[in-house]
């Protein structure tokens, strides 16, 4: 069980969360393969700033992985991609929180859609939270995974 909370107030947002982290990996069952948990790490980092300076964040809960790629370093990946331009049409200086989210779900989707038929299809959710170009208030957007 995850916690992950994002606190919108007039000053700010704030993301929080739990530090566990469960990695599974497929067993052959039966009616196909199914997850199990291999190990639970106590010490995860489940928060990101996903651009250096910007005030762009998001909070990750359930699983901690995709395939053998642990969700904070996919996070990373994404922050890397939207910081060196190569993730296409990406304006720093224009950006909105709605296109950001649009851009994470596609990136993490990407990854599950690469998972052999004999990965577990996790099912993890982010909050996206941060200010677009020009804003005052902050804005929260929810990206979703299930079963793959």
């Amino acid at each position: 069980m995850s916690i992950a909370v994002a606190i919108s107030v007039h000053d700010g947002v704030v993301l929080a969360a739990d530090s566990a982290s469960t990695l599974a990996a497929a067993i052959p069952g039966p009616s196909g393969p199914r997850p199990m948990a291999m190990n639970v790490y106590n010490n995860a980092n489940k928060i990101a700033n996903l651009y250096k300076g910007k005030p762009i964040g998001c909070v990750a809960y359930g699983s901690g992985s995709i395939g053998s790629a642990s969700i904070s370093t996919l996070l990373k990946d994404f922050r890397h991609r939207l910081m060196t331009g190569a993730e296409t049409g990406f304006d720093v200086h224009t950006y909105t929180m709605e296109d950001l989210a649009n851009r994470l779900a596609a990136f993490l989707g990407g990854h599950t859609q690469a998972l052999g038929p004999n990965e577990p299809k996790p099912s993890l959710g982010l909050i996206l939270a941060g200010y677009s170009v020009e804003k005052s208030l902050g804005e929260g957007w929810s990206v979703g995974i299930q079963n793959g």
